[in-house]
């Protein structure tokens, strides 16, 4: 582990298809799965503070909404989780008992058993009327919810008993695995008012995970601690775990420096690295995986749903210099991302595409605007039909790096006649109103992958997905992704995957930056800290953390 004055190598992510190849020599849970940290180890009782970037917008993580990585972090240890990613990207089923298993090839019929241990804070068991109630939801088109992947190939759900599922397929579906994430205690969603999308806003109810919530304070913090029902392993040790928002992300080094928190997971940014570097008493580690930075590019906007504006955009963006400016500094093996569907991180087999944008070619941009009639005023900035070319790019308020973002990307297509203008709101603003809402033109966001890149694109581009900002619809990507989904061979599923990024290159859904490094700054005097560039981010072991003795 290292010190304040040294970096330690990005973690890597292993692909899915590696993952997927790995997954037949996994066991069932044991104690160590959840990290290597023993009681030993950790003093009884203190208190962690964990600076969070984001407030939470409500807890039900399964909506559009609340499907931010600010409530991924508050219900990872709360809520009942089939699965989890280690920091290498393998798996582990702390809610189960087991493996899920394929009981039968044709029609695929896949078998989860509950973990007979895994118990709600109020003292009842997890059992299947809890997953049955989040299926019934997620697949109800009525209701609001991020990503109905996977669970809308499953034509039956059996309740063989109260631990024991069954799930039917209507096609064989290779990601199984990565079902049965975050899911919420059905009798207190059925028993409070709001039901499945307003009922959890407030209050995540009973817990299924190591914690269990105490308190929210608006606009200050959440309060976890300790679930007496947790009776898996590791148990926690201290007395709680505080979520301080921190939403301006200058204000993280005194925060440390200070002590009003004791760890935070913040995106790497060298002004950061070098503020913290100053701090007595830290330990950085930068971890790196299916995390990247991207632009997303509305195609129902009238003037960015026009191809030739964006293919304007994506010639005239620079996107080695903005690497260069804001991730090369401290992570010198740092490049741009060329692969929408298959990150860096998951190599080997993620191929480069989209090889016309690979390098930044102003007069290229230039020409396709004239050809579409947008012609140079005589302020620089193209108009056409009286109408000037100005694009609205919306971001989350406070945070420097997407500020440097934004200034590199305005300068540079200000070359080429584009005016953008940068509006900015806090992140449950941008994430639960604004984007779902389709109520912005460009945006830059961060997308927190999983070991399942084939699902995590089948929701960002998928026609109808939650997570399709873009609204982008095309007829040959949904096809290749159904075929990447229900294939259990892993070469073929990441040759499918890269059909799949080749077409998003010809539409534009997006523009791809650069695998995003995180940072994870906490006192020396923490132990069972490990990094996890997954989505399940550094709290993926929470339950192993305490203060050193």
């Amino acid at each position: 582990m290292s010190d304040s004055r040294t970096r330690k190598p990005a973690r890597l992510l292993v692909s899915v298809v590696a993952t997927l190849l790995a997954l037949s020599a996994c066991s069932a849970i044991d104690e160590t799965s959840a990290g290597n940290t023993t009681t030993a180890e950790r003093a009884a009782g203190g208190e962690i503070v964990f600076g969070a970037e984001d407030e939470p917008s409500g807890f039900n993580y399964a909506t559009s909404k609340d499907s931010i990585l600010g409530v991924r972090d508050v219900v990872e240890n709360l809520f009942f989780f089939a699965a989890k990613s280690r920091p290498d990207g393998t798996l582990y089923y702390e809610g189960l008992a087991a493996e899920p298993a394929i009981v039968s090839d044709q029609p695929q019929i896949v078998e989860w058993k509950i973990n007979p241990d895994s118990t709600w804070s109020d003292g009842t068991p997890v059992t299947t009327q809890d997953i049955k109630y989040y299926f019934d939801n997620v697949t109800n088109p009525k209701n609001d919810v991020a990503s109905r992947v996977g669970y809308d190939l499953i034509s039956k759900l059996d309740l063989v008993d109260a631990k024991t599922f069954r799930a039917t397929f209507r096609s064989r579906y290779g990601d199984f695995r990565g079902l049965w994430q975050a899911v919420p205690q059905a009798a207190h969603l059925k028993s409070t008012p709001g039901g499945w999308e307003n009922g959890l806003n407030n209050d995540p109810g009973p817990s299924a995970g190591p914690y269990k919530f105490e308190r929210w304070t608006k606009g200050e913090s959440i309060t976890l601690v300790p679930n007496p029902q947790w009776k898996l392993q590791p148990k926690p040790t201290v007395d709680r775990i505080v979520f301080r928002f921190l939403p301006e992300s200058s204000t993280i080094p005194d925060a440390l420096r200070n002590q009003e928190i004791n760890i935070v997971e913040a995106q790497a940014q060298l002004d950061l690295m070098q503020d913290l570097q100053h701090v007595d008493g830290l330990k950085l580690e930068i971890s790196t995986g299916p995390r990247f930075e991207h632009l997303v590019l509305n195609h129902k906007d009238p003037v960015v749903g026009d191809p030739a504006v964006r293919k304007a955009i994506a010639h005239a963006l620079d996107r080695d210099a903005i690497v260069k400016a804001l991730v090369a500094p401290f992570q010198p093996e740092a490049k741009r991302l060329d692969n929408m569907v298959l990150t860096n991180a998951q190599a080997p087999g993620s191929e480069p595409h989209g090889e016309q944008y690979h390098s930044a070619d102003p007069e290229a941009a230039k020409r396709i605007l004239q050809y579409a009639g947008w012609i140079p005023g005589p302020n620089g900035v193209r108009a056409k039909s009286g109408k000037q070319l100005t694009i609205q790019f919306s971001a989350v308020a406070g945070n420097q790096r997407q500020e440097q973002t934004l200034e590199l990307i305005k300068n540079q297509l200000s070359k080429v006649g584009i005016n953008l203008t940068i509006d900015t709101c806090p992140a449950a603003c941008l994430f639960s109103d604004r984007l779902p809402a389709g109520k912005f033109q460009i945006t830059l966001k961060g997308f927190s992958g999983s070991p399942f890149p084939v699902a995590d694109a089948r929701a960002r581009f998928g026609t109808g997905g939650g997570d399709n900002y873009s609204k982008y619809s095309n007829a040959r990507f949904d096809e290749l992704a159904k075929q990447a989904a229900e294939t259990l061979q892993a070469q073929e599923q990441i040759r499918l995957a890269n059909e799949m990024d080749k077409v998003l290159w010809e539409d534009l859904p997006m523009l791809p930056l650069f695998q995003r490094p995180d940072l994870v700054a906490y006192r020396a005097s923490l132990v069972g800290i490990e990094p996890n560039g997954t989505r399940d981010g550094v709290l993926w072991n929470a339950a192993g953390w305490g203060l050193s003795k």
